[in-house]
């Protein structure tokens, strides 16, 4: 669910609640009539009053939580290694960089042709040397219409940064996705990318 349905439903939901829940009060009160007193509409006021600033009060706490719990995440998922890879400058090949913070170890690369992406197999895989923030990589293997790098923090947790169609993903050591710029889109290659990690990955050779 993206953030900003979250916020919304945070919302529609209080203000349902601060709708329906005076007035249910009010007619079970009254036994399901409207009151001819004006005294009683003015309790009613007074109380409709006090719980609108009951469930303001309960918005702000909500939302400021959310957006708190939203803004740890994200600090957490920014705070360790994360490897980047794009085109470089030609065009012609892909350039690994480490954007994230702590170096990235273990480096595993798998590339995969156009050709071999059909019979389901990795045409390059390869031990890289450990990156350490701002650092890159280039080599002439790095190429294919799909890459899969796999990596660990000094902490032993592992990652998966993936490009195909020159898109670019991230997922934890659970296969779960890291962006989540598009849901419907994570969703897809979410699925495409536990399918691809099962294909033969075995005996990698350093470049």
């Amino acid at each position: 669910m993206s953030n900003k349905l979250t916020v919304r439903l945070i919302i529609l939901l209080i203000l349902i609640v601060s709708i329906a829940v005076p007035f249910t009060f009010y007619f079970v009160s009254f036994h399901g009539s409207l009151s001819h007193q004006v005294a009683d509409w003015g309790y009613f006021s007074t109380f409709w009053i006090a719980f609108i600033t009951l469930a303001n009060t309960v918005a702000i706490v909500t939302l400021t939580y959310y957006f708190q719990s939203a803004e740890s995440t994200r600090a957490t998922i920014l705070d360790r290694p994360i490897i980047s890879i794009s085109r470089n400058h030609a065009g012609t090949g892909y350039v690994l960089a480490n954007i994230g913070k702590g170096a990235a170890l273990n480096i595993l690369c798998y590339c995969s042709s156009s050709n071999d992406f059909e019979q389901k197999k990795f045409t390059q895989k390869r031990i890289c040397y450990s990156l350490k923030n701002g650092d890159s990589f280039e080599k002439d293997w790095l190429n294919g219409s799909l890459i899969i790098v796999e990596y660990s923090d000094i902490f032993n947790q592992i990652y998966f940064s993936m490009t195909q169609r020159d898109r670019f993903y991230i997922f934890n050591k659970n296969h779960e996705p890291l962006l989540r710029s598009n849901e419907k889109e994570i969703r897809k290659y979410t699925q495409f990318f536990k399918q691809y990690i099962q294909w033969d990955t075995s005996g990698p050779t350093w470049p």
